[in-house]
């Protein structure tokens, strides 16, 4: 059985993918994956952001052309 919640008035069973099915059983047979899940996501989202040197990096920042390979119409040739 799928681990989906189902919302009131929700059919008992709903269309579970292949995928899905695949990997809840492979997480099933492979706990130590969610800790490897956890590492990752601690890795990539769960920083303290310096707001002030974000600003600072923000302001500083010089804007990009937005094609390179030809002169704007608003600087001499």
């Amino acid at each position: 059985m799928h681990r989906f919640h189902h919302h009131k008035g929700a059919p008992e069973r709903a269309y579970v993918s292949e995928f899905t099915r695949f990997m809840e059983d492979f997480m099933d047979h492979h706990p130590e994956e969610r800790e490897e899940q956890r590492d990752g996501w601690r890795i990539f989202w769960d920083k303290q952001v310096d707001l002030k040197a974000q600003h600072e990096r923000d302001e500083s920042e010089v804007p990009t052309p937005g094609y390179y390979y030809f002169d704007s119409p608003d600087e001499p040739h």
